[in-house]
């Protein structure tokens, strides 16, 4: 098991999960799109060998912030980019 966290708030919780052992609120949520069912069973020795990315100083955390702020401006129009529309 391990635990997502987002400022030391718990968001998520991974847990060991095969098909055969879905019920039917987890059925509720692959009918939504919310969750897909595993195909094949995780080999977590393979997992662990997946090498991670790093980061110098705190250039990553600066990056997500101004993805944050970047998407918080208001739009010229005033509406989201996807209902714009062009003159």
């Amino acid at each position: 098991m391990a635990m997502i966290r987002d400022c030391n708030l718990s968001v998520a919780k991974l847990v060991p999960f095969s098909a055969e052992d879905a019920d039917d609120q987890d059925l509720v949520l692959v009918a939504a799109g919310k969750l897909c069912l595993p195909k094949v069973r995780l080999d977590v020795k393979d997992l662990l060998k997946i090498r991670t990315g790093r980061v110098p100083g705190n250039k990553a955390i600066q990056a997500v912030i101004a993805d944050r702020e970047e998407k918080r401006k208001p739009r010229r129009s005033g509406m989201p980019a996807r209902w714009s529309y062009h003159e």
